[in-house]
Parts: structure tokens; C-alpha cells; sequence
């Protein structure tokens, strides 16, 4: 995970709805970071663009991660996805 300035972002994506918090002068939002290492990762890629998509339509996403996935989730044994329960109830990677 990175940050990216409101400014420079807007200069590259003009026209991309991203969430800016404002700090010292400046937005920034999110940003993620990939590394292509191997052919395979770029089919993990496009199933995260894919899955992104729908990152504010919870029960679209839960189709794209599959049934299992969900009820693990729920059940909070998310764990082998790499994230878990935070004590506060936010999910927080692991």
C-alpha cells in the first residue's frame, strides 16, 4: 500500500473518481503497488482489477471471491486470504 498526491494523480487520471484525505496541503489517496514477477501473476492482476471494480458492491465482490470465501469471511476465519478481524471490527491485513 502507498499514497499518491491529489496533483499528480489528477495530472496522470484526469478523469478517475479516486477519495482524497487532505493532509498539510495536500490530498492524497491510496494507492496499490504490483510487482509482475512471474507470467502468473498477471492473470492475479486482472482478477484484482476485476474484483476492484466492485470494491463498494459487497455482494458482487463476494460472487467474484466465491461462496467458500464469503462463509469463511463471515465465520471470521478469513485468515488464509491475508486479512482478519480487527478487535474495533474493521479488517486489517495480515
Amino acid at each position: 500500500m502507498a499514497a499518491v498526491a491529489a496533483s499528480v494523480f489528477r495530472r496522470r487520471y484526469p478523469h478517475s473518481r479516486r477519495t482524497f484525505i487532505p493532509l498539510r496541503g495536500e490530498s492524497f489517496s491510496g494507492a496499490n503497488l504490483f510487482g509482475f514477477l512471474t507470467p502468473e501473476a498477471a492473470v492475479a492482476a486482472e482478477f484484482w482489477g476485476r474484483a476492484e471494480a466492485f470494491r463498494k458492491r459487497p455482494w458482487r465482490l463476494a460472487r467474484i471471491f466465491g461462496p467458500a470465501s464469503l462463509a469463511l469471511f463471515l465465520l471470521g476465519r478469513g485468515a488464509f486470504l491475508g486479512y482478519q478481524r480487527h478487535p474495533l471490527g474493521a479488517l486489517a491485513l495480515s
